[in-house]
């Protein structure tokens, strides 16, 4: 019964992908037109979500649970806890357009959603490790590497 009710419960997941629930076209716009201040050599965010996913698509044991127990936990954490709330205080308010500011507030907010999902998911490949589970954990992060890649070049521009 629990590994029907895990794939129902990736199912329903990755049935409602998470949309964009903030004015991508505007961020769009917007980071195509601000003067960056300096190039990242290393954008260690990505670099990290980009790691997850890697260590989620290898088929050993090992590699799945430092995924899921030291990764993905440990790079929750400081959004959580630290990055998310410098980009609200610091950053965003640097932000000159109130427009573009609510777009950048709604985009956290939407990535905040999806590492809800993905913590959820990632309970649940606790308990049955099953590759559904798994394609849906990493098609989730492959989304959050999208909405990573509007803040980039705002940080760049603003710091």
């Amino acid at each position: 019964p629990s590994l029907l009710f895990s794939h129902f419960l990736s199912f329903l997941l990755l049935a409602i992908p998470g949309v964009f629930a903030f004015d991508h076209e505007l961020l769009q716009q917007y980071v195509s037109h601000v003067e960056l201040k300096y190039e990242f050599q290393l954008h260690p965010w990505r670099w990290h979500t980009l790691s997850v996913i890697r260590e989620l698509k290898a088929k050993d044991e090992i590699s799945l649970d430092h995924a899921l127990s030291f990764t993905l936990h440990g790079l929750q954490e400081i959004h959580s806890k630290t990055f998310f709330p410098w980009l609200q205080e610091t950053v965003f308010q640097r932000i000159p357009d109130d427009h573009v500011k609510q777009a950048c507030h709604e985009l956290l907010t939407h990535i905040s959603r999806e590492q809800d999902r993905a913590k959820f998911l990632m309970q649940a490949m606790r308990m049955t490790k099953s590759d559904h589970t798994r394609e849906t954990l990493v098609a989730i992060m492959n989304e959050l590497v999208v909405a990573q890649s509007y803040i980039a070049p705002i940080v760049r521009a603003h710091v």
